[in-house]
């Protein structure tokens, strides 16, 4: 498949099409993917349509629903600066103060409906960053979200320095699967944690020493197409398309950022590429795993790849958008 402006065009109206929950897992990519379809358009349509969706839920807060805790907060706030909203920022500020007042288990707060004893490396990608976005209004939530964020990684990042899927409490044990996408939330989840991180924060250069360790392991199971697996460890399971566009965005912002001190130029060119390859001529972004819950080996293998959520067609978006961002400021740092 040739990247063509129709092409990301199409992609991009698709992710309005997708099964919009408000809220669940996931949800936040789709909101990556929203943003950078306004900057690849120069439009305000699909951030426009982010901002209805956050108007509904404000419209019944303070009730709360089953999965609010997956709300994408700090793509939320983003969106609520742009439009100049302080009644959905107030509500997000409320948001935040639920969210740190659940129970917690060894710095993590348990936050999941359905299985209230686990552990998520999901929500890594959700409220480190978004803690972190609202320093911006109290500094408080900095040092909770840096705290939050190594807190997940003590848990669920073990000697391989790739993330389990979950973490047990109930047993004080991990699944032990290296869940292709799970390595995609704890990637971006550090990145945008550290994005929103003053500089000159105490707990900044261990964060940044949890990514660069992640991104180590990761090239090395890059596949030569420049995907990654469904369990990034083991290459007889199916490929999982997702992976590659969490890596683009990951570590073309962790290079002009200066969080990394790795060299990923090659292997980012080659995500790229195995993204692009991944799209239908119809804009759908094809091979990406259904809805995932925690299981054994076999399970993970089992999950269809034909997902239609905003996990799947988000990412892609964000991922092209990056990748030209990136380009663009190779061509600068040469000028200079």
């Amino acid at each position: 498949m040739i990247l063509s402006k129709e092409l990301v065009k199409r992609a991009s109206d698709l992710l309005l099409s997708v099964d919009w929950k408000v809220w669940y897992f996931g949800d936040n990519a789709g909101f990556w993917g929203l943003k950078a379809a306004d900057e690849i358009n120069s439009s305000d349509k699909f951030s426009s349509f982010g901002y209805g969706l956050l108007k509904g839920w404000q419209h019944r807060t303070p009730s709360r629903m089953k999965y609010d805790q997956t709300l994408p907060g700090r793509e939320a706030l983003e969106i609520a600066e742009k439009f100049g909203d302080r009644g959905i920022i107030k509500s997000l500020r409320n948001h935040a103060d639920w969210i740190i007042s659940h129970k917690r288990y060894k710095g993590v707060y348990l936050t999941d409906d359905d299985y209230p004893k686990l552990v998520w490396v999901d929500a890594l990608s959700l409220h480190p960053p978004f803690l972190a976005k609202l320093g911006n209004y109290s500094a408080k939530y900095y040092d909770i979200a840096a705290s939050l964020a190594i807190s997940y990684a003590k848990l669920l990042q073990d000697s391989t320095g790739l993330f389990t899927h979950t973490y047990d409490t109930n047993s004080d044990t991990r699944n032990n699967v290296h869940w292709g996408r799970g390595q995609g939330w704890a990637m971006t989840g550090l990145l945008y944690t550290l994005s929103s991180l003053p500089l000159d924060h105490p707990l900044r250069d261990k964060i940044t020493r949890i990514l660069n360790n992640l991104l180590r392991v990761m090239v090395r199971f890059q596949m030569n197409n420049g995907h990654w697996t469904t369990i990034i460890d083991d290459g007889e399971s199916p490929i999982e398309a997702s992976v590659a566009a969490f890596f683009v965005i990951t570590g073309t912002q962790a290079i002009m950022k200066n969080l990394i001190s790795l060299n990923l130029e090659k292997e980012i060119e080659k995500a790229f590429n195995a993204v692009v390859s991944s799209f239908s001529r119809n804009g759908f972004y094809r091979g990406v795993s259904e809805d995932t819950w925690s299981g054994n080996p076999q399970y993970y293998k089992s999950i269809k790849n034909n997902s239609f959520s905003p996990w799947s067609q988000g990412p892609p978006i964000a991922a092209i958008n990056c990748y030209a961002k990136f380009l663009s400021w190779k061509r600068t740092q040469k000028s200079l």
